[in-house]
């Protein structure tokens, strides 16, 4: 019989299906996960509303966590440092996780890699952090190249060498990696107006008024397009270090 804490899992996944979830998936079994967007969802719903889905106590709260460290296990995220067990030179996770094939010294994080400080990432997380950037995750690179030789160009501008063929595997990937340990509730990442990219942003640009200002009619998601497209060959954009940073290429 499932316990109260997966019952609420159930009734959350269904709670948190989107759109284009039920579109594809017309009748889905919430008793399994729907999707890794829809899980995460679920999970972090459940996380907000903790003190009503772990009525139960000490108990239900440990399987709450445990169904969070599931879901990263089953993403490919490896165990904090702290949790990892070092025996002979080897590295074992915990009793049912895959061992690593060496001990890595403490780090904020196992799982992902810092960019080089030469690279456009970083210089973007400089410029944000000017701006008024707080939180407690940096920009890491995830997947395929991401424990490699740093003088890769995966590690440099977050795409792979043109030279590699997709045949050998996933690209890295880039994303946020946690500096310190989060916990439920912490901001994870703040980020102030001045730094949002908006509709508003393309329409009262100079060019946007030139836009808006057309007998054509052009949609906000056409004039942001056009925006875009333009502004981010300039090289003196407000935002330079953003549309730096952004692939030179990507599949769809």
């Amino acid at each position: 019989m499932a316990s109260a804490v997966v019952k609420a899992l159930i009734a959350a996944r269904q709670k948190c299906l989107s759109e284009d979830e039920a579109y594809w998936n017309p009748k889905p079994d919430f008793s399994r996960p729907i999707s890794p967007r829809n899980e995460a969802a679920a999970l972090s719903w459940l996380l907000d509303h903790q003190p009503v889905v772990c009525r139960g106590g000490p108990a239900d709260v440990a399987e709450l966590h445990s169904l969070c460290a599931s879901y990263c296990t089953r993403l490919g995220a490896a165990l904090p440092p702290e949790e990892q067990q070092v025996d002979g030179g080897e590295v074992h996770a915990a009793a049912g996780e895959a061992p690593s094939s060496a001990a890595a010294a403490p780090s904020p994080s196992s799982s992902g890699r810092s960019f080089e400080e030469a690279s456009r990432e970083a210089a973007l997380l400089r410029w944000c952090v000017q701006r008024g950037l707080t939180g407690a995750a940096s920009p890491a690179l995830f997947g395929a190249g991401a424990h490699g030789d740093s003088s890769g160009t995966a590690c440099g501008s977050g795409a792979p060498p043109p030279s590699a063929p997709y045949s050998s595997g996933p690209p890295p990937l880039r994303g946020l990696r946690a500096d310190t340990p989060v916990s439920p509730g912490d901001v994870v990442l703040h980020v102030p107006q001045d730094l949002l990219i908006s509709y508003d942003t393309a329409k009262q640009s100079d060019l946007g008024k030139v836009l808006c200002a057309l007998p054509l009619g052009l949609s906000d998601d056409s004039i942001a397009l056009i925006w875009s497209c333009v502004e981010r060959r300039e090289p003196e954009a407000e935002a330079a270090p953003f549309w730096a940073a952004l692939p030179d290429r990507f599949a769809t």
